[in-house]
């Protein structure tokens, strides 16, 4: 059986970020446009706009939290994932060397009756 974790370990590191760039871009518009327009929605936008030292903080904090909790608990998740796939192999070897014994003997037979 063949392991593949490459694809995933790229994607839930790159998503994240991208997810938080779009976000950041989509307030700048919304702040772009809140020059020029008015009302109770707009003035929300210009207060999350002024206060994007806080948000920015917040964002790189969390990643620093993050980036450090993916540290401290990779090695614990990546031994309980190597006993889970060694067990799987073992259960799809057996299972596989059962499916030998089952085709060596004629339908119908037993192992016994074959001896």
């Amino acid at each position: 059986m063949a392991r593949s974790f490459g694809g995933g370990a790229v994607t839930t590191t790159l998503a994240p970020v991208v997810l938080v760039a779009m976000a950041i871009g989509f307030i700048q518009l919304l702040s772009l446009i809140a020059n020029f327009s008015s009302g109770p929605f707009w003035d929300g936008v210009g207060a999350v706009g002024d206060h994007f030292d806080v948000i920015g903080g917040g964002i790189c904090g969390a990643f620093v939290v993050f980036g450090a909790a993916s540290v401290v608990f990779y090695r614990p998740w990546r031994r309980r994932m190597d006993r889970k796939y060694r067990a799987g192999v073992v259960e799809a070897v057996e299972l596989e060397e059962g499916k030998k014994e089952d085709q060596k003997t004629p339908a119908g037979s037993s192992s016994r009756e074959s001896e």
